[in-house]
C-alpha cells in the first residue's frame, strides 16, 4: 500500500477524523496502519494513531490558526 498524503485547511475548532483502511486488491481490513497528522513541513506531530484489527482509526485534534496540516498513512506489510 503506498503512503497517502492529504492537505487540511481548517482552523480554530476541534476536528475528529475517522475512517477505515482497506487493501486495494481484496478490500480486507489493514491493521497497524500508522495515521499521522503533522504541520506542513512535517516538523511537529499534532496527532497520531494506529488502525485496529478492523482497519478503523480515529483522531481528535485542534488545529492551530494559520497552520497547514498533512495527513500521512503508512503501512509495512
Amino acid at each position: 500500500m503506498p503512503c497517502l498524503h492529504c492537505l487540511i485547511l481548517v482552523h480554530g475548532q476541534e476536528i475528529m477524523l475517522s475512517g477505515s483502511i482497506r487493501d486495494g486488491k481484496d478490500q480486507s481490513a489493514l491493521q497497524d496502519v500508522n495515521v499521522v497528522i503533522s504541520s506542513q513541513g512535517h516538523k511537529d506531530i499534532t496527532a497520531y494513531t494506529i488502525s485496529d484489527q478492523k482497519g478503523s482509526f480515529r483522531l481528535t485534534y485542534t488545529p492551530a490558526k494559520d497552520k497547514e496540516y498533512v495527513i500521512r498513512f503508512s503501512y509495512l506489510g
